[in-house]
């Protein structure tokens, strides 16, 4: 990693928390959402320890979307409510997988995605009628 990159991560860091303060936010007020766990977890945060920058608490906690997609998908009565008898049963259904990409949890969702041409945004935007399909099923405190 170069120098540049190094100063732009951590200006990043510097900038998103300034922004933080301006809205008056403190860590517990809101949560990151990630997709996957691989962004945060082991990159931002073994960068951050190799490169001896202290990360802000929040980035300690977040939420991965397709583990809170998977959530949200079993979460249907079918696995709930098990006469003690079937219990064994239960225990023996397949696991469900976890989404791939945000466009299979858009379709899966029957969600009309967005149509911004830079993946990146599209990607973004596509995150964001997700978690609001999600928070209108109360899935998230």
């Amino acid at each position: 990693m170069t120098l540049d990159t190094l100063n732009l991560i951590f200006k990043s860091i510097i900038y998103f928390d300034e922004y933080l303060r301006i809205l008056s936010l403190s860590d517990t007020d809101f949560k990151l959402i990630t997709d996957g766990q691989l962004p945060l977890r082991q990159c931002l945060h073994r960068e951050a320890c190799v490169k001896e920058i202290e990360l802000p608490a929040y980035y300690n906690k977040f939420s991965d979307l397709r583990k809170e997609f998977n959530h949200f998908k079993s979460g249907d009565l079918s696995r709930a409510l098990v006469p003690v008898k079937d219990i064994k049963k239960i225990l023996q259904l397949p696991a469900t997988q976890l989404p791939q990409s945000i466009a299979e949890m858009v379709k899966e969702l029957n969600i009309t995605a967005g149509d911004d041409s830079e993946f990146y945004m599209k990607e973004c935007r596509d995150m964001i009628l997700i978690i609001q399909h999600l928070l209108k099923a109360d899935i998230w405190e």
